[in-house]
């Protein structure tokens, strides 16, 4: 197995996807939550899928940075220190500059502030210094089934490693549009809306560094795409997509 080098597509991937969530926050987002003072001349509500691209990214890096992990130790230390510090002063400075402001509607007091430190805040009910976080946790909770799942060997074997992931999370969300009670803490645990995309950068990241083949990879690309398709679509138009990615497999 081939270890892969630091690739700067990825850093001009991360860069059109932040691009697009400020894009996203600065209008669309903003304008619903405050409202602009005059109509804007530009609309980028599609540029919320900024978070999903960061996702796919992880998807690929987390894949490559265990493979280059020495322990489990290095894995933990190499991403605490990509999202906690600069987390932490991001919390710090929103969260003081809210309660200088004093804005209605947006009161944060000092336990709040000192979970938010967690990154775990949307878990446990507690209101996060700033919505724009939330992403933060998703990826925290990723990172926790990577190192679990490379612990256990199981990265070891992409192709139904990565199926299982889509495969939970297609699950939950037919259960739901079955009418079945899918519990609020099973859909955070399996990540049901967010799985599928860190799952498409596994897969592109076992094609290209792993040699897995290319038919595998078409494989799990459409059912990640099936499994995504879920999390906003009824069931009968998702089973539909399954039927039809299947009879073009075949």
């Amino acid at each position: 197995m081939k270890h892969a080098q630091r690739l700067d597509q990825l850093d001009g991937l991360r860069a059109v996807a932040a691009l697009m969530v400020l894009g996203y926050h600065y209008t669309t987002r903003y304008d619903a939550t405050i409202v602009h003072v005059r109509p804007l001349p530009i609309d980028l509500s599609f540029a919320h899928l900024g978070v999903e691209l960061f996702f796919v990214i992880s998807g690929f890096v987390i894949l490559m940075t265990l493979d280059r992990a020495r322990s489990p130790a290095d894995f933990v230390v190499s991403r605490f220190a990509r999202l906690f510090p600069t987390y932490w002063f991001a919390v710090l400075l929103t969260g003081f500059a809210m309660r200088i402001a004093e804005m209605p509607g947006y009161e944060r007091s000092l336990l709040d502030i000192a979970v938010n430190l967690t990154m775990v805040q949307d878990w446990i009910g507690v209101h996060s210094i700033d919505g724009a976080y939330w992403s933060l946790g998703v990826e925290l909770l990723f990172y926790a089934w990577m190192l679990l799942l490379w612990r256990s060997g199981a990265l070891a074997r992409p192709v139904p490693t990565v199926a299982a992931i889509c495969a939970a999370s297609l699950a939950v969300h037919l259960a739901r549009d079955a009418g079945l009670p899918v519990p609020s803490a099973l859909r955070m645990l399996v990540l049901a809306e967010w799985a599928p995309w860190f799952a498409i950068g596994m897969a592109l990241y076992a094609y290209r560094e792993r040699g897995m083949s290319a038919a595998s990879t078409v494989a799990l690309l459409a059912f990640a795409t099936v499994a995504v398709a879920a999390a906003a679509a009824p069931g009968e138009r998702v089973v539909e997509a399954a039927a039809a990615v299947g009879a073009a497999a075949v």
